[in-house]
């Protein structure tokens, strides 16, 4: 099952409204409706029915988003996990063309989860490949 067609129908659950939901998730209403049909095909059960401008879930749809909400959780949790363990074997080690570290660095740094454990290395072709197969760096991105 996908986690993303879970996050997208109770984001739909919460806002009442396709055209909210998509916005919020910067998807278009048409393919997080697509999304949900594929949710309801899945699961097999009709999970939400339009009503005026908006929707009302069905009671087996009450029942997904409830226990969606509670796994969603859990994989968050999860991945918190993931990266305090990551944080504790030392900063991740990226390296990277000039341009992607001037352009998407600033993408990076927002990230809560990398705050403090990231190292960026300025390396060309053959470096890069170089630092990967001797394990200076983690990640490299080309």
């Amino acid at each position: 099952m996908d986690t993303n067609r879970l996050r997208y129908f109770c984001t739909v659950s919460k806002t009442g409204n396709l055209r909210k939901a998509s916005e919020i998730l910067n998807i278009s209403p048409a393919a997080l409706s697509k999304s949900i049909k594929l949710l309801e095909k899945e699961i097999g059960q009709v999970l939400l029915i339009p009503s005026g401008r908006g929707i009302i879930l069905t009671d087996i749809g009450n029942k997904v988003a409830k226990e969606s909400e509670s796994i969603l959780k859990r994989i968050s949790e999860i991945g918190q996990l993931q990266i305090e363990e990551r944080n504790k074997e030392g900063p991740l080690k990226l390296g990277a063309f000039e341009v992607f570290s001037t352009y998407f660095l600033k993408f990076l740094l927002k990230l809560k989860s990398i705050n403090n454990s990231l190292t960026i290395y300025d390396l060309v072709p053959g470096q890069m490949e170089q630092a990967l197969i001797e394990r200076q760096i983690d990640i490299g991105i080309t």
